[in-house]
């Protein structure tokens, strides 16, 4: 089977590949890239690929890769000691600050 390359110049959804957007570059056989110059307008011929590759793959997409981003770091937790609780740093809440009259 003969490989062609054609490159996408608008966008056409087709059941073998999916979706495929304006500027992908697409090796397929030629009825198929022969469809898709000829009867969708959609592509347009390429020089033909020196070196064979799958029919089925997309050469080249838009769409980057992400690149990982390094996870946070967690604080790590003190051991400082906790505040010592006395009568006169602990107010009740049920109780009023200042005296009733």
């Amino acid at each position: 089977m003969e490989q062609v390359q054609v490159k996408i110049t608008g966008m056409a959804i087709t059941q073998r590949y999916g979706t495929l957007s304006t500027g992908t570059l697409l090796r397929t056989d030629a009825a198929f890239a022969k469809h898709l110059v000829e009867d969708c307008h959609a592509a347009e011929y390429l020089a033909a690929p020196s070196v064979a590759v799958d029919a089925e793959k997309v050469v080249k997409s838009k769409v980057k890769k992400a690149t990982p981003q390094p996870v946070p770091a967690v604080a790590e937790p003190t051991d400082a000691a906790p505040a010592e609780s006395t009568e006169e740093t602990q107010a009740d809440p049920l109780q009023p600050d200042s005296p009733q009259e």
